[in-house]
């Protein structure tokens, strides 16, 4: 049923729009030349958006989810935070991504911060939050070095250092950017050459101003706390 304006004592009216559910064949709200496009009353309080006879989406308090299924992906309309998702799923709105802070995006499972994504002038990473588990091989990226050389901080965290053609000299990272950070060093070839991992600038590594690899197969790894090296 459609209500019209009508006029009491000079003052125009205009009371409620009111028309039936409609269904997806057939949109209560739709276009002359489109009728099966439009928006449908799916249930008390959630609004059915329809395409070409199809619902496509639904909102209700919660926000806007996909078409009906109970684990389609949501749109909260809530603010999102570390704990509280604002995209998260229609039977589970606890569990999803949320933000942190400005250039924080947070993963979220039952309520919980699970992990940190952060990107900032010192790099971007991951901050894992809880306790991890691996279920399948984890692989390194390792890198071959056969001259000196600067670590950079997006570089790879193992080196393995071929002296045959002469010493190497390996310079570490600025530890304030590298808080955290593990590197591991391997001496890889049987000559007399040597590898020196070096701290940048004035930095030290277990207090000393550098650390030498000198036998065949001699393996460091090295860990920053933002401050100094450590070797563990």
């Amino acid at each position: 049923m459609v209500r019209f304006a009508y006029t009491f004592n000079g003052t125009a009216t205009f009371p409620q729009f009111l028309a039936q559910d409609g269904s997806a064949a057939v949109p209560s709200y739709a276009f002359l030349s489109d009728k099966n496009t439009g928006f449908a009353a799916v249930s008390a309080d959630v609004l059915g958006f329809i395409t070409n006879g199809n619902e496509r989406f639904r909102l209700d308090s919660g926000g806007l989810y996909g078409n009906g299924q109970p684990n389609a992906a949501k749109q909260a309309t809530t603010g999102p935070t570390a704990t509280i998702p604002g995209h998260t799923f229609q039977g589970d709105t606890n569990t999803g991504l949320g933000r942190a802070g400005d250039d924080k995006v947070s993963l979220i499972a039952g309520g919980v911060e699970i992990m940190q994504g952060v990107a900032s002038a010192a790099g971007n990473y991951a901050d894992i939050k809880q306790g991890v588990v691996f279920s399948g091989i984890i692989k390194r990226t390792i890198v071959n070095v056969l001259i000196s050389q600067n670590i950079g901080d997006n570089d790879a965290n193992m080196f393995l250092c071929d002296t045959a053609l002469g010493a190497i000299i390996l310079t570490l990272p600025t530890a304030a950017d590298n808080t955290g950070r593990e590197l591991t060093v391997i001496k890889q070839t049987a000559d007399a050459n040597t590898v020196t991992i070096d701290g940048e600038g004035a930095e030290t590594i277990n207090g000393a101003a550098n650390n030498v690899l000198g036998v065949q197969y001699d393996t460091n790894t090295y860990i920053c706390d933002g401050i100094e090296w450590y070797i563990i």
